[in-house]
């Protein structure tokens, strides 16, 4: 080789490839750090939802507490006490309620929240439904200290024939204990769905939505 001979450059088409491979590895870096980012935001936003209706649930317990505690329950519904005890950001646009001052009510995510006295009026259960299953630990969490009792239903019902009983509730805390973190994990992501029929079976889904029911004491 004569060392005499000038270097030559690299081929374009070499300076191109090296190009492309760098710009592969760059994207898929901002992928992975876009995806990164955009999971981390909803984690925030589900949290934020989340501590917005603990707090707001809070209130409606404490209100019915305060208002029905010498007295208990019984013949409360729905529409009657809602406009007592529900912050009025809660209170139902659309109001399903046909007597003035009466109204409905639903939560931040647009499900309905309903009030029904058992035990002769000793205790009241309150459902807020269609909540994001994200956001359900976070509320199970935040009111296990004000409910005695909390069950977590999934939205989702499929079968053959097609289910028409109500949502099937399972238990995560029970009356007196604390939450059971177990049942917890697992309520809140999943439910238990009876196929119908004579001998219905049962299967377990993954849920997007679920009704929280909090049952609550004088």
């Amino acid at each position: 080789m004569n060392m005499n001979e000038p270097c030559l450059p690299l081929h374009p088409s070499r300076r191109r490839g090296y190009g492309i491979v760098e710009l592969m590895i760059g994207l898929a870096l901002v992928s992975i750090l876009t995806a990164g980012a955009v999971h981390t935001f909803r984690q925030m936003r589900d949290q934020q939802t989340a501590e917005a209706q603990v707090l707001q649930l809070t209130q409606i317990i404490q209100a019915l507490q305060k208002t029905y505690g010498m007295v208990g329950y019984s013949g409360l519904t729905s529409c009657g006490v809602t406009p007592y005890v529900v912050p009025t950001e809660l209170w139902d646009p659309s109001n399903t309620c046909t007597t003035a001052p009466d109204r409905s009510a639903r939560t931040l995510t647009g499900g309905p929240i309903t009030f029904t006295p058992i035990n002769s009026g000793a205790n009241m259960e309150i459902v807020f439904g269609h909540i994001p299953s994200s956001q359900c630990p976070y509320i199970v969490a935040g009111l296990q200290n004000l409910a005695d009792k909390i069950d977590v239903s999934g939205e989702l019902r499929t079968g053959t024939p097609t289910p028409t009983s109500q949502p099937v509730y399972k238990n995560v805390k029970a009356s007196g204990l604390p939450v059971a973190a177990d049942a917890m994990a697992e309520w809140c992501t999943k439910e238990e769905l009876q196929s119908g029929g004579a001998s219905p079976t049962s299967m377990v889904q993954n849920v997007s939505w679920v009704n929280i029911k909090f049952t609550i004491t004088r």
